[in-house]
């Protein structure tokens, strides 16, 4: 239902708000402004590698977050 997905959405909202700063910025540009790996590393000045790490734990993180408050 509407109700229950605004629900997930407002959980999502505050677990990125929860995530450590680098991997909030990853995570946002990357998702919800649809950038490329490669331009996260431009902008961010961190490697390729540097960005698919934050991306990948900030994901994790936001997972073990969602789970935890169900």
């Amino acid at each position: 239902t509407t109700n229950s997905k605004d629900e997930e959405v407002r959980k999502l909202e505050i677990c990125i708000e929860g995530l450590e700063k680098n991997q909030k910025a990853c995570i946002r540009m990357f998702y919800l402004e649809k950038r490329s790996y490669q331009d996260l590393s431009d902008t961010l000045q961190l490697s390729w590698s540097q960005v698919r790490s934050r991306i990948q734990n900030g994901r994790r993180n936001l997972k073990r977050c969602m789970s935890n408050n169900k």
